[in-house]
């Protein structure tokens, strides 16, 4: 259409020149005279004129308006040849119209379904911008709804963190308490155990010394009962001696210097035995504590310690001596009887047995009758 175009302008005489023309907006169709689209306004020699709707004015030049011809026939002729170039021209512009038509309406269909495309391309995308929208609403309420928590969370936890560094704090500060009270009920178990161990000892050394003063309990009880059982001879004796003393009065011979020393060593010795028990005599007993009987009893020097049946046969011995040789006729044999049975079976235990027999022979000699 453009070529067609350009072959119609170019076609014809140029007899004058082309006026400025501009396509008519409205009406939408070519100038007769330059088969062009023109504005509504026909522009020549500087002047515009309104286009109409049913056809646009042809303006020409005071050339062409002043034109002369030699006969009618000529300006005839030159107009018929004017005429039929212009319906030529205007036939090819119907066509050019009908084609451009065409094109404009396939140009608008296609433009119509290109603009339904982009309408619904455009109606699609803003859905999509909409959802999208809503969407980015909800993750931003959803992000704020999560960061508040995760804020409140942390501030959850950093309390937490801060209450378990107190509580951890008072932990290891109760920790060293308890190991600073545990060493020192160490301590006092160690010195508790000392000394329970000491009380121990001491509690030990208490029953054996129980024990050992029960033992010489049970020996002074026996002894006791010897004694007594030795009084009653004793008193059975006196009252043989004396009755025989009656009857051999100016027979009885003065005891010799020696005798008479022996019997006031003896009264001595007994005028010196103390009331208190065995454990807690003076220096006159011999023996002052359990550890010097013990001692005395111990001794190698004394021989083989005698237990309390041979200590209690021996006075029965020395009793039955007593009874069967007579007092009062035989005073220096009975003397003499007594150092030997306190040499034979006294010898261990001279301290204590020796003063038990020097008692018992002088209660036989010198006690008054009961």
């Amino acid at each position: 259409m453009e070529d067609a175009g350009r072959e119609l302008r170019g076609g014809g005489p140029r007899t004058r020149a082309a006026p400025r023309r501009r396509r008519c907006r409205r009406h939408r169709h070519h100038c007769r005279h330059c088969h062009r689209h023109h504005g509504g306004l026909v522009l020549t020699a500087g002047a515009e004129t309104p286009c109409r709707k049913s056809d646009c004015f042809l303006v020409f030049t005071m050339e062409d308006s002043g034109k002369t011809f030699g006969s009618e026939e000529e300006e005839a002729s030159y107009w018929k040849d004017l005429a039929m170039t212009y319906k030529q021209r205007a036939e090819n512009t119907q066509e050019e119209l009908r084609e451009f038509q065409e094109g404009s309406r396939e140009y608008e269909a296609e433009l119509e379904a290109q603009l339904q495309q982009i309408e619904s391309r455009n109606r699609d995308l803003l859905s999509e911008n909409n959802r999208l929208r809503m969407e980015l609403e909800t993750i931003k309420e959803k992000f704020e709804m999560q960061h508040s928590e995760g804020y409140r969370q942390i501030s959850a936890l950093e309390d937490d963190l801060a209450q378990t560094k107190a509580i951890k704090d008072q932990l290891q500060k109760y920790i060293r308490e308890l190991e600073q009270a545990n060493d020192d009920l160490e301590r006092a178990k160690r010195a508790t155990i000392m000394s329970l161990e000491d009380f121990e000892q001491r509690l030990n050394q208490a029953i054996e010394r129980n024990a050992f003063l029960e033992s010489e309990l049970d020996e002074k009880e026996n002894l006791l009962e010897s004694v007594q059982r030795l009084k009653d001879e004793a008193r059975d004796l006196r009252q043989e001696l004396a009755v025989q003393q009656k009857q051999d009065k100016p027979r009885t011979p003065k005891p010799s210097s020696v005798e008479a020393e022996r019997t006031d060593t003896a009264v001595q010795a007994t005028g010196s035995v103390p009331s208190t028990p065995i454990a807690h005599r003076g220096p006159s007993a011999s023996l002052n504590a359990p550890g010097a009987f013990r001692h005395g009893l111990d001794s190698p020097a004394g021989g083989t310690p005698l237990t309390p049946a041979a200590r209690i046969s021996a006075l029965n011995i020395v009793g039955d001596l007593l009874r069967k040789v007579g007092v009062g006729h035989q005073l220096p044999l009975v003397i003499q009887v007594y150092d030997q049975v306190v040499q034979l079976l006294l010898k261990p235990v001279l301290g204590l047995f020796q003063f038990i027999v020097s008692s018992c022979f002088l209660f036989v000699l010198l006690a008054p009758g009961d």
